[in-house]
Parts: structure tokens; sequence; C-alpha cells
């Protein structure tokens, strides 16, 4: 193309240049087109005072701006621009159009929002890693109307605010700005958005309705749904309403709705005053605050607390005189012949069983804060809704190998960070009993190491999390207590692969499971196959022992579960100390059956070190911290008997705790 000499023309200059923040590192220029734009064919844009220089070129025809990039956050430029004619030599522009502006300042590290009352909530900003300029934080609902912000001065230690006038119980977005002072218009970084809830409104009419010795029931009319997202009520009994904290507290919990209108605080003590409490909860460790419901004292009757411990007695010690009573009928068999069947001591009158055991139950749970509050959150990871973990003893996901969290909330509630479905897992940590010298077994400390992890079957939707859960946990070996249909109904979704490698994967998990290698036996069918989460970065390799033999409704059968025990334990012998976690034991549900077994293993310990002094009730009684539905019916009880007269005779084991040769 020709070129011209236009050194004696002149372009315009822009009529006007605006200059506007980009982002951290930008500013956006926008020109107006001079009344005679004749020959212009570009316009430069260029920062001055910076080396070098930002530049860039609006060209006409389009949109008449463009972006200046490569600068200092929350620093203020000026700008310069001129219109030149296209294809002059030498260059030939019009004279410079100045302006300024700034860039924006880098946006909060971090945000939260928590509830300060119902009415309001607190916002609170992490600084950036560079905070250069920043002057104040602008906190603003999403939303809003009339718009509600705050702001956050730098003079304030904590970087928090306030925003009120909101509603009760209702979920709240809020972005947060880091802001530049002294600029007008204001200039503000990026948006961060944050979410978070007011409390819930206090209940309302709450009142006592009865009170005896041991317990109080509290009761509140129905609620109304259309005002709040009250999940459930807590009500709680404390003995000093001043200066004790909820951990004093003894308490019940009731789910909002129509056909809870009450609960009862049990476990309190005979003759005692209490003031009672009630609050209103959005979820677990979001909740409103307390209002006080009125005072009791329990009537005097401790009579009813000593039969019942006298109960608790009565039949442990009759377990213990029916365990040495086998033991006395196997030597005298084993001298005289078998004798007929009728000859042999009954396992135990369970007639009162059910009440005895809910009894110790139920005590327990109130004395040691054992609650079932998170997995009624998430009822679609559960098999069944009355077969849930201790929120104490539950498995949580993406929490390694160590063991349950220490950190405890309220009335000792498990609390975890993130989302609960994203944790949560229809698992729980399992603790053996303690024998003491003369052979009584005692409830394990929930802060001893877990010994194994009774679960659920996975769901077809929650296989992944379960195979997370095995990785993550370190568990060398998985004994499988079903099969995959009993009856026609599904009872656990297949985990393992069905081919050499398949990939399964739920929500917020994926998991690649490749097979290593199958065998079929007698009794149980032996897998082995590697696990790899999608996140992980070595597999972990696990066997699975699956129990074939089990009669037509599913029980467990004597001689199947001893077989199982046996492989169980060589494998568990196999490993070398600290490289793995507890082994997994599920069932269907993961309390039954699960709970049989493990029973079952630990009485077998106990008859192969000290056959003398059995505790077979007890031994159950003490799994039951682990889980609230470890042999909870007279048939599980039988069978555990059964089974130590089985190990007994199988062992041939003597009441001096030695063993025949050659019968192991």
């Amino acid at each position: 193309m020709e070129t011209r000499n236009l050194q004696n023309f002149f372009a315009a200059a822009p009529g006007k240049i605006t200059v506007s923040p980009g982002s951290s590192s930008s500013l956006d220029v926008a020109v107006e087109t001079p009344t005679d734009a004749t020959g212009i064919g570009r316009y430069e844009v260029s920062t001055v005072g910076v080396t070098p220089p930002s530049l860039c070129t609006i060209r006409p025809g389009g949109n008449l701006w463009c972006r200046l990039e490569g600068l200092q956050a929350a620093t203020k430029y000026e700008v310069i621009a001129s219109g030149c004619i296209n294809g002059s030599y030498p260059v030939v522009c019009s004279h410079n159009v100045v302006a300024s502006g700034w860039t924006k300042a880098y946006p909060p590290a971090k945000a939260s929002v928590t509830p300060s009352s119902n009415t309001s909530i607190v916002v609170q900003v992490g600084a950036p890693a560079d905070a250069t300029g920043i002057g104040f934080y602008l906190a603003n609902v999403v939303g809003a109307e009339p718009a509600k912000s705050c702001t956050i001065y730098l003079s304030d230690e904590m970087l928090k605010c306030h925003l009120g006038d909101l509603e009760a119980a209702a979920e709240y977005n809020v972005t947060v700005n880091a802001c530049i002072s002294g600029t007008d218009p204001s200039v503000c970084s990026d948006s961060l958005v944050a979410s978070g809830w007011t409390k819930p409104n206090p209940p309302t009419e709450m009142a006592v309705e009865s009170v005896n010795s041991g317990s109080v029931y509290v009761s509140w009319p129905k609620p109304n749904f259309a005002t709040e997202n009250t999940a459930f009520y807590q009500v709680s009994a404390r003995q000093r309403p001043v200066d004790a904290s909820e951990m004093d507290n003894l308490f019940c919990i009731a789910n909002v709705s129509i056909n809870e209108v009450g609960c009862s605080i049990n476990g309190l003590t005979a003759g005692t005053t209490y003031t009672i409490f009630g609050k209103s909860c959005i979820s677990v460790g979001l909740c409103g605050n307390e209002v006080e419901v009125g005072s009791i004292t329990t009537e005097s009757k401790p009579q009813n607390i000593a039969l019942i411990v006298s109960l608790t007695v009565i039949f442990v010690a009759a377990a213990v005189v029916i365990s040495l009573g086998i033991l006395y009928w196997k030597r005298r068999s084993s001298q005289n012949g078998a004798k007929n069947i009728e000859e042999k001591p009954a396992p135990v009158d369970l007639a009162n069983f059910k009440t005895v055991l809910e009894n110790a139950s139920s005590k327990r749970e109130k004395l040691l804060y054992l609650t079932q509050i998170a997995a009624r959150f998430v009822p679609d990871l559960n098999r069944c809704n009355n077969t849930l973990p201790y929120d104490q003893s539950r498995v949580q996901l993406r929490q390694g190998s160590s063991g349950p969290l220490k950190e405890l909330g309220s009335n000792g509630v498990v609390t975890q960070s993130g989302k609960l479905a994203d944790s949560y897992i229809n698992a729980s940590y399992v603790r053996g009993p303690i024998y003491t010298k003369t052979g009584a077994a005692m409830a394990p400390s929930h802060d001893s190491a877990p010994e194994y992890i009774a679960a659920q079957a996975p769901l077809p939707h929650t296989v992944a999390d379960f195979l997370t859960m095995i990785y993550e946990q370190k568990s060398p070996h998985i004994v499988m207590l079903c099969s995959t249909f009993e009856n026609g109904e599904c009872k656990c979704a297949r985990y393992w692969p069905d081919q050499d490698t398949e990939t399964f994967a739920s929500k917020t998990h994926s998991v690649t499971v490749t097979k290593v290698k199958a065998q079929a036996m007698q009794m149980c069918t032996l897998r082995e196959f590697s696990i790899l989460p999608r996140e992980g970065k070595d597999p972990w390799t696990v066997k699975q022992i699956q129990l074939t033999s089990s009669n037509d409704r599913g029980m467990l059968s004597i001689d199947g579960t001893y077989a199982i025990l046996l492989t169980h334990l060589s494998l568990l012998a196999q490993l070398a100390a600290g490289t793995h976690g507890p082994p997994t034991v599920h069932c269907s549900t993961g309390g039954g059956r699960a709970g049989t077994f493990l029973c079952a293993r630990y009485i077998l310990d106990r008859l192969r070190k000290d056959p003398s002094k059995i505790d077979v009730f007890g031994t159950a009684l003490a799994l039951r911290i682990n889980h609230k539905n470890f042999v909870k019916s007279p048939t599980e009880l039988k069978f555990l008997y059964k089974f130590a007269e089985y190990c007994i005779a199988r062992e041939a084991i003597q009441p001096n705790g030695k063993v025949e040769r050659g019968k192991w």
C-alpha cells in the first residue's frame, strides 16, 4: 500500500476517555468518537509513568474500548489516548487525552457466615496474601430488598460485621468485596460468596406434662411448617442452670412433625431438682437460643433404680453360672458319655431380656450422651431408619485411619466441616469389651483404639462411599455376612469387580476396583481386589470373606460362623502390626448379624484365654456401646450361648484353659 506523507495533517483527539477497573491486574479504557473523526483509523491507549507501559489499541467500527493488562492490584494509573491515522509515515496522531483509574484490590482469601441470632448473621473475612490498598470490606445480602449491608474496617482485628433485620431460620447468600478507601466511585474487588443461616425462633408453649423418679415428659403444640425450617427440638434437663454447660445436660430430641409433639428425658436422679430448657435446631450444630420451660423435682423412688441394677446383676450372674454349668456338663460328658439333651441347662431365662436390655442401654445412652442425630439428616444414605450409628462412634469419610474425630459439638455430637452428606457413611468403630479379674465384661472407653468397623451393606448409590472408607481406614479385609439378594430382596449392592476392572461412583466419590483373585470354598467365598479412589495415589488391596452358609431366614449358622471366624483370625494373624487399620464387618443393616458375629469373635477369644469365667450376656451388653442394634433379640443371645457350647466341644476346651492336642 502506498505510504502517504501526512505530516501536515492532524487527526482529531478522542472526545473523552473513561478508565474503569477491569480486575486486580487490568483497566478497561473506553473512548468517545470526536465530532470530526475523519481519517481516524485507530486509537492508541497506554499507561503513563510505568516502565514498560501497558498498551492496547481500539479500532473504530466496534465497541470503542480496550483492556490494559499486567498491572498492580489496588493501584491508581494515569492513562492517555490519542486518535491516529492508519498508513501514515511518520505516524500521525492527535494530542493525548488524559484520564486516571484504579485497578481492583485482591478479593478476600475467605469468608464465612455464622448465625448470631434468629434475626442476624455474622460475616467474617480473611485478608488476601496481598492486601495492598485495601481500606475496608463490604458485605451485602444477595437479593435483599431493601439492600442490607455491613462494613468491616481494618481496625477490627476479627474482621467481622453483623447483618441484621433478617428472617429466622433462613439461609442467606452474602457477597464480600475488598474495597479501596477514598475512591469515588468506590473501587472494590471481585465478589467472594458465602452462605449461612440465621438461628431458628425458640420453641413456644413447651410444657412439662409428667414427672416420675427417673424421667420427665415435655410436650409442645403441633409446629407451623410455613414459617421455619426447623428440623428438630432438643429438650434438656440441667441441675445447675447458671454455671452448667450443655455437656452437663440430660436431653431428648424429637423431629419436628405432626406425629412427634413431645419427648421424654430419661436417666434423671430421683428426688432431684432440674431446670428444663428447650431449643429449636435446623441441623446438627445449628440451633437457636435456649428458653427455660420450668423447674421440676423428680419423685423420690430410689428403689426403682435399685431394681433395674439388681436385674442387670442377676442376669450377668445367671450368664456366668449357666456358662460354668455348660463347662461342668461338658467335663462330665467326656467322662460318662453323651447325656440326653433334656439334661442340658437352659441358655438363660429370657423372659425379661428385652426390658432389661432396653433399660440398660437407655441409661447408658443418657450417661454417655450417645446420640444418633447426624444419620437422621441423610436418610437416603441409610438402608433402615432404625439401624443408625451413634454420632460418637460413627466413621467419617476423609478422616484417615486414626479413628473418629476428637472434636465434639454440643452434647457430644461429632462435628465436621463441609456438607454432612460428603462425610457420612453408615458405619461404626467397634471397640472390644474389657474383662475384669472376675471375668465380667465391661464396656470399653471411646478413647481406646477401634478394633473393627461394623457397617451396613452398601446401597447402589453408596458403593463408592463404602470403598472409599475401606481405602481411607486401611481396612485389611472385609467380612460379608449376607448375600446380595435374600428372598428376592436386595441386601447388598455388589462392590467388588464383576470383570477385571470396574469403576463405581457416588455423588462425592469415584473409585476404581481391580480384581486380583477369587476362590469359592465350602462355607465362604474368598476374594481379593485393589481399590484406588480418583484422588488416591497408591491402590489399597483388600481381602473379602463372604459367608455363604446361612439358613433360609438369613440367620447365621453356628458352624459357618465358626469357619469364617477361623479364616478371619488366620488372615489377621498374618498382618504386620502398624500396617493396617481395623477390619470391616458388614451384614445388610450393620446391626444384627454383624453385632452377633463380633460378639462371637470375642467369646471365642475369651474361651481360649480363660474358659473358667465366661460372660456371654455381659459381652453382648458391653459391645452395644458401639451400636444400639448389636445383639438386640433373645434369638441372637441364644445363638451366642449355643456358639460358646459349640466352640467348647469343637476345640475340646477344658475349664482349666487347656486344649486337647490336635483339636484346633
